[in-house]
This record gives structure tokens, C-alpha cells and sequence, in this order.
């Protein structure tokens, strides 16, 4: 009787060592799968997208001319999810509208951009949304 329990008991040992490893070889670690993606991708038609270093959220989004000059509409969020700004861009310069929020998500300021230099009224906002400032810039 003893040495059929001794059996037994080795029987369920080797039965269950072997499935540990058979899940370890079947599964994918994420964290490993993570580390090797790329932070930063850019496709053929000029769309780019960087991740924050978990990779769990995008950090930045936009598009790239074939010159590799941001274009168009360019957002950033915080690492929790939350867009951070709004900036337009041309010819890989700020180009028209910026907004910019407070981490909280209400705008902080915003303002225009002509070829990298600011121009016309910028508002600036506390984090209840109260216009608290408004700054003039020469339109040339």
C-alpha cells in the first residue's frame, strides 16, 4: 500500500511539472513582447506615432511630408490618456492653431502660429477655465 501511494504521488509530481512548463512554452510574456516594439513608427504614407516607454499609451501622433517635416495636425497626450496640445504644422513649421491644456485637461492657452512665429490674440485660461490673460501679437 505504501509503495502505491509512493507511486501515486510521483505520478501527480511528473503530471504537474510537466504542464507548468507546457504553459511557460505556450504563453507569451507581454512585458518581453512590449520591450521589443518600437517607441517610435512611422509608415510609408508619413504617419507617425511615439509611444511612452510601457507602451501602453501614444505620447505623440501626426503626419510627416516626404521631406520627414511634421504637416498638418500634430497631438500630444499625457501618459494617461489625455490630450495634451493641438498643434498645427506646415512645411515642419507651427503653422496655425495651437491649443494646450492643463493636465487636468481644460485649456490652458490658446493661440495661432504663422511659419513658427506667434500672431494675433492668445488667451490664456486658469485650470477652472477662466480667461486670466490675453496677449497681443504683431499679424505681419
Amino acid at each position: 500500500m505504501f509503495n502505491k501511494l509512493i507511486y501515486l504521488s510521483l505520478v501527480l509530481l511528473m503530471f504537474s511539472c510537466s504542464e507548468k512548463e507546457k504553459k511557460s512554452d505556450e504563453g507569451v510574456d507581454t512585458e518581453q513582447f512590449k520591450a521589443e516594439l518600437p517607441l517610435i513608427v512611422e509608415d510609408e504614407n508619413g504617419r507617425y506615432t511615439e509611444w511612452y516607454p510601457d507602451r501602453e499609451q501614444v505620447k505623440m501622433k501626426g503626419t510627416k511630408d516626404d521631406q520627414g517635416r511634421k504637416v498638418g495636425i500634430w497631438k500630444l497626450y499625457t501618459q494617461r490618456g489625455v490630450e495634451q496640445s493641438i498643434t498645427e504644422y506646415k512645411e515642419g513649421k507651427k503653422d496655425g492653431i495651437i491649443i494646450v491644456r492643463h493636465p487636468t485637461g481644460a485649456i490652458y492657452y490658446k493661440g495661432k502660429y504663422e511659419m513658427d512665429e506667434p500672431v494675433g490674440v492668445w488667451k490664456f485660461y486658469d485650470e477652472q477655465g477662466q480667461l486670466i490673460e490675453r496677449k497681443f501679437y504683431d499679424e505681419e
